[in-house]
């Protein structure tokens, strides 16, 4: 359920429309009713975001980006990277920059894949820092000052030690968002930018609190609230192959994309 009603959610029309020319399989006149139709039938259109024409069609065109909303393109990525991965043994694994060596485990690494809801949590979290900035950390809503923080001051949302503060300060409504952000910047610095990591030990650092944080928010009464409970465990119990799959998506498909597209200069 979760899945499915985030895949409708982030999908827009001319998403829909883009993945139905791209597969080839509906004629002009009929795009718009057939686009309304798959808003009916989640189904069917996980089906078709799962179509091997997709991809290629997305690489063929140098101003896809500006054509499709970032939810699609990277479910179509981690689609893509399922498939990929399924026909491997091994993938690499990080020993630091430029630094892989080959690991058996390309089957449980695409195990993780088959996860709608882990799947579609992915393509979220992918699609959130592609519009990352710097701000003033929010007034009001509980926050206080930060110890050694300024509010004049500006704070990046791929910064831990800015979230953390926040985190300590903040008031019970606000944890659970700050707990599932820290695990998401925790992974994705880990999965898409682990040349970052100053050393393994860092890199394990980022995948522990990830895991930690994905664990405390699984267990809000929010977390249950918000569909997102267990999603968030399973994210918990699987880290590893799931950072391994983000890996992979980011060395196979957005080595020229990662520091263009998401932004990073803005930490």
């Amino acid at each position: 359920m979760y899945a499915e009603v985030l895949m409708l959610e982030m999908l827009t029309d001319r998403d829909i429309e883009f993945a139905l020319c791209a597969a080839g399989s509906v004629p002009g006149p009929r795009l718009r009713q057939t686009t309304r139709s798959l808003r009916q039938d989640p189904a069917l259109l996980a089906a078709l975001l799962d179509d091997r024409r997709l991809g290629p069609a997305m690489a063929r065109d140098p101003e896809i980006l500006l054509k499709v909303g970032p939810y699609l393109f990277f479910s179509v990525l981690l689609r893509s990277a399922r498939r990929e991965l399924r026909a491997r043994t091994f993938t690499a694994e990080w020993l630091g920059p430029r630094q892989r060596v080959p690991v058996f485990d390309a089957h449980q690494i695409a195990g993780v894949l088959d996860d709608g809801d882990v799947l579609h949590y992915l393509g979220e979290l992918l699609a959130s820092f592609t519009t990352l900035v710097r701000r003033r950390p929010p007034a009001g809503a509980g926050i206080r000052e930060a110890p050694g923080y300024r509010r004049h001051e500006r704070f990046s949302e791929l910064n831990l030690d800015h979230l953390r503060r926040l985190r300590e300060e903040a008031d019970t409504l606000d944890r659970f968002a700050l707990d599932r952000r820290l695990g998401d910047v925790a992974l994705f610095l880990a999965g898409v930018f682990p040349d970052s990591a100053r050393g393994v030990v860092e890199l394990d650092e980022w995948e522990s609190e990830s895991e930690n944080r994905y664990r405390q928010a699984s267990r809000d009464p929010l977390a249950r609230q918000c569909g997102l409970e267990e999603v968030l465990t399973r994210l918990a119990e699987q880290l590893h192959p799931v950072r391994k799959a983000l890996n992979f998506v980011a060395d196979r498909y957005l080595q020229p994309l990662r520091c263009g597209w998401f932004l990073v200069g803005a930490t």
